[in-house]
Parts: structure tokens; sequence; C-alpha cells
């Protein structure tokens, strides 16, 4: 509901005022002057989405070899070079199934380029999985920018599998700053891998779900 007042000195701010007979509608005045004055951007607001998967990723099965889990999608998953600035976070989001046989292991790796952002470090899985859902949450924030030894970038990553048998939930957590082999001066195209401690061939996993956005 708009407010009205009574015009007086308010006059002399809102000169003209179109329509003005004696009262001033203040919500429109407000507006407006925002519009003319928008101020600094608000530190957070709507994410922007860069990229969403729209199919399942080839399964990393029976195999040690390092693997990717992301499949094709709209967007984009490059950064050109010089285009980071300080602040620049983003959120990656995957789910699948996994499925793994006794008393075996997992690695994920998050790559930019080559460069590791990223490494859990090899993971026991202690008990047979069947068809288990695991996600995948992804944190990143640009720290510093330029080249090799000045840019810097500091990740988070969580990795979580629910067992559908019984509602347990297993876990392991990875945080990493690099400043080290980390370069903004030329593109960066962003992977996530899985890497097997054996080819048992109860081994696998794939994603259904991966999507990234620029969260700031």
């Amino acid at each position: 509901m708009s407010t009205w007042i009574k015009a007086g000195f308010w006059e002399e701010l809102c000169k003209p005022c179109n329509g003005y007979k004696g009262w001033l509608n203040l919500t429109d005045f407000v507006k407006s002057i925002a519009q003319l004055y928008p101020g600094p951007p608000g530190p957070s607001g709507p994410s922007v989405g860069l990229y969403a998967q729209t199919s399942d990723s080839v399964p990393v099965s029976g195999t040690t070899v390092e693997t990717s889990v992301i499949n094709g999608g709209v967007g984009t998953l490059s950064i050109p070079p010089n285009a980071f600035i300080v602040g620049d976070s983003f959120r990656a989001d995957l789910s699948g199934v996994i499925n793994a046989a006794n008393n075996q292991t997992i690695r994920i790796r998050v790559n930019s380029n080559s460069v590791v952002l990223l490494d859990s470090g090899v993971q026991d899985l202690t008990n047979s999985i069947i068809d288990d859902i695991w996600t995948l949450s992804l944190d990143f924030t640009i720290r510093q920018i330029g080249g090799v030894g000045v840019a810097s970038v500091s990740s988070f990553g969580r990795f979580l599998y629910l067992k559908t048998s019984n509602g347990a939930t297993q876990s392991f957590g990875m945080n990493t700053i690099n400043n080290t082999t980390f370069n903004t001066t030329v593109g960066n195209t962003l992977d996530i891998t899985v890497q097997w401690g054996s080819n048992n061939v109860g081994n696998s996993i794939y994603s259904d779900v991966f999507v990234l956005s620029k969260i700031y």
C-alpha cells in the first residue's frame, strides 16, 4: 500500500513532481531516489548458474585409473584467463549412485586443468556398498589473483554416502588452500575425478546430478 504525506518541504526534494497536487506519494518518491542512486551492490544475491549436467556420467567401474565423474551438460566449466577477481566464490553439488566390494578404497580429486584443488587422499570403504546414494558438496573462494606463487584459492569438500539398507551415513571431508600452483592468468577448467584402490568389478560410481554456480 502506498504511503501519502502532505508535501510541504518535500516539494523541494521531488521537483518536478509530475501530477503533484498538494500530496506526495512517498512510496514512489523513495523508489525514484533508489533508481537514481542505487548505491554499491550488496554482499550477496542470487547465485548464477554456470553449468548443469544433463545426463548420467559414464560409470567409473573395475579400474584403478583416475577418471572423471562429470558428463555433458549446458553452460561452461571453464573460466577465461584473467577473469577471476578476489572474492569470487563458487559452489558445486553432485550426487549419484555408488557400489563397492568389501574393504575397498576410494580417492576424490578436484582439479583445475592439471592443478589439484582438493585431494581426499585414500579413503577406506570398510563395508560392501550396494546402490547407495552419494553426494559431494564443494565450495571455492578466490583469495588472490595472479600467476603461480601469487594466486590463491581456498577449497572445501564433503563426500557423503547414504546406506540404502539402514539409512546410516558415512562421510569424509577435505579442505585446502592452494597458493603455490594455482594460476588465474590462464584459463581454468574444472574437473572432478574418482580413483578406486583396486580394479574389483564390484566397484562402480557415477553421477546423475551436477550443478556449478557462482555464489558471490
